[in-house]
């Protein structure tokens, strides 16, 4: 899903938030709002997790372990 165009990653690692995809989709409003929404929380993440967002609104659902 990360590979995927049209899509934004948010990555959590080591207490921060960092959001990683195309510049185009990297610098979406709606990536910035949700990093900084997640960044509150981000410090309580005991692993480093990747959160992979569509930015055509359409859903999709993938967990990988």
């Amino acid at each position: 899903m990360q590979e995927r165009g049209h899509s934004f990653v948010l990555a959590f690692h080591d207490g921060k938030v960092s959001v990683h995809g195309e510049d185009q989709h990297r610098n979406l409003k709606r990536a910035k709002e949700i990093a900084d929404l997640t960044s509150r929380f981000a410090h309580l993440v005991p692993y480093s997790v990747n959160l992979t967002f569509i930015v055509d609104d359409q859903p999709a659902v993938c967990v990988c372990f």
